[in-house]
C-alpha cells in the first residue's frame, strides 16, 4: 500500500484546510463544539434501545439511574416558612448558545430537576415511580429574567402554591448564585397519576401529609412576583389561570391580595379553573 509522505507540503495543506473548516474559532471555541458533539452523540445513544441506551449511551443511561437512586433529599424542615432551596448547578459549555448564555431549554431542565428534587422531598422517588405512580408537570410557563453565562453558579428554590389529592402547584425560582439575583421563575402544575393507566388518581396520605406541611407554611409567604403570568402582561397584579383569578372592585382593585388556601380533601376555589386534566 502507498503512504502519503508527511512533508512540509501535505502539513501546510492539512493545516489550511483546518483553518477554512474552522474559520475565526479560536481554539477554546474548537473545544466547546467537540464536547457539544460528543455530549449530542452520548445522549442519541442513551435514548436509543426504548430507553435502556446503546454503548456508551447505556452506560450514561445507568450512570443517571444510579446518580437519582442515590441522591440526598433536600435538607430542610418542612415547616420552615421560606421557599425551599433545592438545587445547586453550574453553567457548563454544553448549556450555552450562540448568544454566550444558557440557553432556554436548559432552564427547564433546571426547573424540572428542581421539581423532581421538591418530589423527593414528599416521598415520591424512583421507588415509588418504579411502583406504579407519579406526578405529571401538565402546565408550565417559565419567565427569563436575567442571563446565566458560562461558568455562572446557579440554585433553584421551590415554593408550593396549592395543592389538593391529585394537584400540585408550585413556583420555582433560578438565582444567581454570587449576586442572589432572580434570573428566570417558573409556574408549574402538576398532577398525580397511575403511570400504567395514564390516569389522574389521588395521592396517598403519607405522600399529602407532607406536601400539607410544607403548603402549609408557605401560605405565610407573600405571592411570589409572577404568579398568574402569562405571555406579554405587564406589571404585577393580574387574575392567574390557574387561580381561576382575584376577585376586583371598582377600578380594578383587587379585594384580595393572596389566592385561598385549599384543603387536600377539597379542590378549592384556586383549583376549579384548572383545565380538565384528571377531574
Amino acid at each position: 500500500m502507498d503512504v502519503v509522505d508527511l512533508d512540509d507540503e501535505l502539513v501546510n495543506k492539512i493545516a489550511g484546510q483546518s483553518d477554512a473548516q474552522s474559520g475565526a474559532r479560536g481554539i477554546r471555541d474548537l473545544e466547546r463544539i467537540r464536547d457539544e458533539n460528543l455530549v449530542g452523540i452520548m445522549h442519541a445513544l442513551k435514548s436509543g434501545d426504548g430507553g435502556k441506551g446503546w454503548g456508551a449511551g447505556k452506560l450514561l443511561a445507568d450512570f443517571e439511574d444510579s446518580l437519582w437512586a442515590n441522591a440526598e433529599k433536600p435538607q430542610t424542615d418542612l415547616g420552615q416558612a421560606k421557599a425551599i432551596r433545592i438545587l445547586d448547578a453550574k453553567v457548563n459549555a454544553a448549556w450555552v448558545d450562540y448568544n454566550g448564555h444558557m440557553t432556554e431549554h436548559r432552564y427547564l431542565q433546571v426547573f424540572g430537576d428542581t421539581s423532581d428534587g421538591l418530589l423527593r422531598l414528599i416521598g415520591v422517588d424512583l421507588d415509588y415511580v418504579k411502583n406504579g405512580h407519579s406526578y405529571y408537570t401538565v402546565e408550565t410557563h417559565i419567565r427569563n429574567l436575567g442571563e446565566a453565562k458560562l461558568g455562572d453558579a446557579l440554585y433553584s428554590t421551590c415554593q408550593i402554591l396549592s395543592y389538593d389529592e391529585k394537584r400540585l402547584h408550585i413556583f420555582s425560582t433560578i438565582y444567581n448564585a454570587a449576586t442572589n439575583e432572580a434570573v428566570a421563575t417558573a409556574e408549574q402544575m402538576m398532577l398525580h397519576v397511575a403511570s400504567k393507566e395514564s390516569k389522574a388518581v389521588p395521592a396517598p396520605a403519607a405522600v399529602l401529609d407532607r406536601v400539607k406541611a410544607i403548603a402549609e407554611a408557605h401560605a405565610e409567604l407573600p405571592k411570589p412576583e409572577g404568579v398568574g403570568r402569562s405571555v406579554g402582561q405587564k406589571g404585577s397584579d393580574f387574575p392567574s389561570p390557574l387561580w381561576g383569578g382575584w376577585p376586583s372592585g371598582p377600578g380594578g382593585v383587587l379585594l384580595r391580595k393572596t389566592p385561598p388556601q385549599p384543603s387536600p380533601q377539597g379542590g378549592g376555589s384556586a383549583l376549579k379553573h384548572m383545565r380538565a386534566e384528571g377531574k
